[in-house]
């Protein structure tokens, strides 16, 4: 960039001319960031809508199966209480027959049932818990953009009002020497070349 910029005599030459040049670079820096939030952001907006539903279906998932155990505990409390009451009969031997084995066989099925039930239930409260945990960080995102896309357009509007011609801004008391800018002499831009 060095070399665009014309030969300068001293420094406020120098930010007369870097001044147009300056900002331009940085500009299409700011739009570039710009349009890629703006292109962003829908799409993240839009990935929160299949989580949200995903979770509406997994929080169904879940209130099913917690009833389908509801509903197991029943029959099992029976077949628990029948085989205890055969088990235990006042005045009757206990026999191994095919009721005792039927009755046996079905309190195994539904705590194998039950535990089926419940291990699937912890699965699905599992997969629940990590949607939350990616709808969080959908939104934080979400957020994350939206701040920079605010960012980006009070960046944009700061830019666009300090935008200033070089003319304009030139100052007309020099601040280092506290004098007033007027043009020299030839004699002493000749006094000051030879000192």
């Amino acid at each position: 960039r060095s070399s665009d910029l014309p030969p300068a005599p001293h420094c406020r030459g120098l930010t007369r001319a870097l001044l147009p040049i300056a900002p331009q670079p940085r500009a299409h820096i700011a739009s570039g960031t710009w349009g890629e939030s703006t292109h962003r952001t829908p799409g993240l907006t839009r990935a929160l809508l299949p989580t949200k539903n995903e979770i509406a279906e997994m929080e169904e998932d879940i209130r099913r199966l917690e009833e389908d155990l509801r509903l197991k505990r029943g029959p099992l409390k029976l077949a628990h209480t029948r085989l205890e009451t055969r088990t235990y009969r006042p005045n009757v031997d206990l026999c191994r027959d095919k009721v005792q084995y039927g009755l046996t066989d079905e309190v195994h099925q539904l705590e194998g049932t039950i535990a089926a039930l419940k291990q699937k239930l912890a699965q699905s409260l599992d997969a629940l818990d990590a949607l939350y945990k990616h709808l969080a960080r959908i939104q934080e995102d979400i957020r994350c953009k939206e701040n920079s896309l605010l960012q980006d357009n009070k960046c944009i509007d700061t830019r666009k009002k300090l935008t200033v011609p070089a003319e304009k801004y030139m100052p007309t008391v020099d601040t280092f020497n506290r004098t007033t800018n007027r043009s020299l002499s030839s004699l002493k831009v000749r006094q000051l070349e030879l000192a």
